[in-house]
């Protein structure tokens, strides 16, 4: 399939979404990439996209060619801040082509205990398609992370807003992650994602540190069939990663991310 077909097929795609509920935007964070969506394996604060209580203090910038559509520019902004034992958090990713724009913003507030951190928030989805006009979808966010030890879970679940006879608590997406540390290097994910649509996704991943400097993080995740992998370079804490995905159906995505960590 040509380059011109992909994204006019990724355009009424996109367009049929906006006239029902709108679908949130891929991630281009390159550390969820890597990680196939798997909070567990990361504590960057764009881990907040898919959990309101994932990730740490910091702030994030990332971009990405999303399926290899050089059409197509997505960016995105996260940031944690903390004060005590409690944490805010906001996020804004952005799609834009010629013929298409999305934005995704989102924020909350997150509560922190020793081994256990939970936190809420609110995303709003926007549309502007020109020529038909613009769209918006109200989220719910929630999130509960678990320490125990070298093991961690988190629980993540998004809902359309509001709660009424057409739109029930159960349309939206819950997740599922599961770390353990096997080894000081070598930390195994695993997880599970429940869509509104009744479509299980299954994900399993790992993140190896390869020396005091880099670290790998390997992914794969099973609707549809996708593997991830990334490297990230940490220098104090200032972090680099750049991380890659590939597609059954359509090209590679790409994605780099620049990350500052705070103390």
């Amino acid at each position: 399939m040509h380059g011109r077909q992909l994204v006019l097929l990724l355009m009424l795609l996109l367009y049929a979404s906006a006239l029902c509920s709108l679908e949130p935007l891929p991630t281009c964070n390159p550390f969820l990439i890597s990680a196939g969506g798997l909070t567990v394996l990361t504590d960057n604060p764009a881990a907040t996209y898919y959990n309101p209580a994932a990730g740490e203090g910091g702030i994030s910038t990332s971009a990405s060619l999303p399926y290899g559509m050089s059409k197509l520019d997505q960016i995105e902004l996260a940031s944690i801040v903390s004060y005590q034992n409690n944490s805010m958090y906001v996020g804004w990713q952005s799609l834009d082509s010629a013929d298409y724009k999305r934005q995704d913003m989102r924020f909350g507030i997150r509560f922190s205990q020793p081994g256990f951190r939970v936190g809420v928030g609110y995303k709003l989805l926007y549309d502007d398609i020109p020529g038909y006009g613009s769209e918006k979808d109200d989220r719910l966010a929630a999130g509960l992370r678990f320490k125990i030890q070298t093991l961690t879970l988190d629980l993540g679940s998004e809902h359309n807003l509001p709660f009424d006879k057409d739109n029930s608590f159960t349309a939206g997406d819950f997740r599922l992650n599961l770390s353990q540390q096997l080894e000081p290097t070598l930390l195994l994910g695993l997880g599970l994602q429940v869509s509104d649509q009744e479509i299980a996704d299954f994900m399993v991943g790992c993140r190896l540190q390869l020396n005091p400097n880099l670290r790998g993080i390997a992914s794969w995740q099973s609707e549809p069939g996708r593997f991830g992998l990334g490297a990230v370079f940490n220098i104090k804490w200032f972090q680099l990663a750049y991380a890659l995905q590939t597609h059954p159906e359509l090209a590679w995505t790409h994605s780099i991310g620049i990350t500052a960590m705070f103390p």
